[in-house]
């Protein structure tokens, strides 16, 4: 196809500084899959031609064209001419759609070209790609390679080919290929050339005070000596000796701190923590080597303090409180008698020998058993004369005649010429 209108032929017989990049393809049928571009000459801009082939097919030609002669014209659906002056700009035109939005960079990609920005071929990267070039020398020659990467695999390069940037074939026993420059972008085009990175000595003012520094392309790292610590190895690394037998430790100023697992406590989580279990129910829960002892709230008792504690008002006033589940019980000293040991027990001591004791408020009388009399210790007398020995008042007294085994109450006359005498 004879294009209308001339279109320019990239060479290096010219240079050109902030000039158009057009694609340059005959006679394709979607301009936006064209994959050749063209660095146009300083004045001119890029060029889409549409023409309709006697057979009805609708080709396109892209390249570069003067501004002077550049104009926009359209005849129906046979012909049409369009141009642009930005970057890549006839992908689209003469009504047809360019670039999709949601796409990924558009990048230079070549392999082994001997010329820095001799590379004329395009790809589409997808949106998890960079544009990337790098640059070897090989066999004395300078070699470039541009095509799309991975993110990832981009920032891995980046890292690995850092280190060795700059170091001569010379120098160091290694193979004939060695890395001058590696670079990855995310704008369309930006691979055209390879910018040597240097490499700055983070180390230069020794920040590492008691560690080795090692350099990297954006900072420094510390790798510190034993015992010690921090982003620039001056802090004493009190957990460098790992004193938490069962915990984390925790780095301080002066010393370190133990942050203990369950069921550990002590200072560097060495002892078992009985009371990790919050064993007492109402009291404080004291841990010991083999277990733990509750010291329990008022009212409550118990190994867990999980009884009430009923004796803790000290009911028994004499005697000993024995504490049990729904009340108390009290167990009373010699003498003491009742539901809190309060009352006299005058019958303790079994004052009545021969008879019943009846407790009273201030003290007790016997209820003497058959032919006892007092205090239940003596016999009833056989007659009135026998009582002279233990009473010299008159009045009715219960006697047991001699040979008789029956009593009988007789009036005793204890005064009339010596006493004794039976009425």
């Amino acid at each position: 196809m004879i294009l209308i209108l001339r279109i320019c032929l990239a060479t290096a017989s010219f240079s050109c500084v902030y000039c158009l990049t057009c694609l340059h393809c005959t006679d394709i049928e979607s301009p936006r899959h064209c994959k050749h571009v063209m660095e146009c000459p300083s004045g001119e801009v890029c060029h889409m031609h549409m023409t309709t082939t006697k057979y009805g097919e609708v080709l396109y030609d892209l390249g570069c064209t003067e501004t002077s002669t550049c104009y926009n014209r359209s005849h129906g659906n046979q012909l049409c001419d369009d141009c642009c002056s930005t970057d890549l700009c006839n992908a689209a035109g003469c009504g047809h759609t360019g670039f999709p939005s949601g796409r990924g960079p558009i990048c230079y990609s070549c392999s082994a070209q001997t010329t820095e920005g001799s590379c004329h071929t395009i790809d589409f990267c997808a949106t998890n790609e960079m544009c990337m070039i790098n640059e070897e020398r090989e066999f004395g020659d300078r070699v470039y390679t541009s095509r799309c990467a991975v993110n990832a695999h981009c920032e891995n390069q980046n890292t690995e080919t850092a280190a060795i940037i700059g170091r001569s074939v010379s120098q160091h026993s290694r193979s004939v290929t060695e890395t001058m420059c590696h670079q990855c972008c995310h704008r369309d085009l930006c691979n055209a050339h390879c910018v040597p990175i240097t490499k700055a000595d983070y180390c230069a003012s020794t920040p590492c005070v008691n560690g080795r520094c090692d350099n990297s392309m954006t900072g420094y790292t510390c790798v510190c000596d034993q015992l010690y610590t921090g982003q620039n190895c001056s802090e004493v690394d009190y957990c460098a000796s790992t004193p938490c037998v069962h915990g984390r430790c925790v780095n301080g100023i002066t010393g370190y701190t133990c942050v203990c697992d369950p069921l550990y406590n002590g200072q560097i989580c060495s002892d078992v923590d009985y009371c990790s279990t919050t064993p007492c129910v109402h009291g404080k829960c004291v841990n010991g080597k083999t277990g733990y002892t509750c010291v329990c709230d008022q009212l409550y008792t118990g190994q867990n303090c999980s009884e009430v504690d009923y004796c803790a008002s000290t009911p028994c006033l004499h005697g000993r409180c024995i504490n049990g589940s729904t009340g108390y019980k009290c167990v009373c000293e010699l003498s003491y008698t009742g539901k809190n040991c309060s009352e006299v027990e005058y019958c303790a001591s079994n004052p009545c020998d021969h008879g019943r004791c009846v407790k009273g408020m201030t003290g007790y009388r016997c209820v003497c058993d058959p032919l006892y009399m007092g205090k239940c210790s003596e016999r009833l007398k056989k007659d009135c004369r026998d009582l002279r020995s233990i009473t010299n008042v008159s009045g009715v007294y219960k006697i047991q005649p001699e040979g008789s085994m029956q009593t009988i109450d007789v009036y005793c006359d204890m005064t009339a010429d010596g006493g004794g005498w039976t009425v």
